[in-house]
């Protein structure tokens, strides 16, 4: 309860989400596409299950597109001036 004495619902996180990645990428000073493009192909080489967690200056809202296009799940979390995103690469359904 915030002191208005509103309750604020915190989203849960997913049942994938660690607190230590498979795989971290951290960029300082991200410049577009550069960034996206090396955030994709670092996560292309995770394995089914594993996370791969980034920390970026700001919100990447296509990233999360991009990403969600390939079939993989985020979980976005506000971290000390920047972002922490984790990303998951599911397994195959059966």
């Amino acid at each position: 309860m915030n002191d208005n004495g509103i309750i604020t619902l915190q989203p849960q996180k997913p049942f994938w989400w660690r607190a230590e990645a498979d795989m971290t990428v951290q960029i300082q000073d991200s410049e577009g596409d550069f960034a996206l493009h090396e955030i994709i192909e670092a996560a292309e080489h995770l394995g089914s299950g594993q996370t791969i967690s980034i920390r970026l200056d700001y919100e990447p809202e296509l990233l999360y597109r991009l990403m969600d296009n390939k079939g993989f799940a985020h979980w976005a979390q506000p971290k000390s001036g920047g972002w922490r995103i984790d990303f998951y690469k599911p397994g195959r359904r059966i």
